[in-house]
């Protein structure tokens, strides 16, 4: 590989890894750490922010 395709590769990689680690707060956040999950899953808007954040994380 050429330099400049290693350094894209690892500017992706800080991308994912930084939107794996916010993913993963966000669930301990309704989980554990703020209030009661139905009080959340009872927001659409909570639920379809949710639901976008997880379709563009997976493209």
């Amino acid at each position: 590989m050429q330099k400049r395709n290693i350094l894209i590769v690892g500017i992706a990689d800080d991308v994912y890894g930084i939107a794996a680690s916010t993913i993963i707060i966000k669930i301990l956040r309704v989980l554990y750490f703020a209030k009661e999950p139905e009080c959340y899953l009872l927001h659409t808007l909570f639920v379809q922010k949710s639901a976008i954040f997880i379709v563009v994380g997976l493209l």
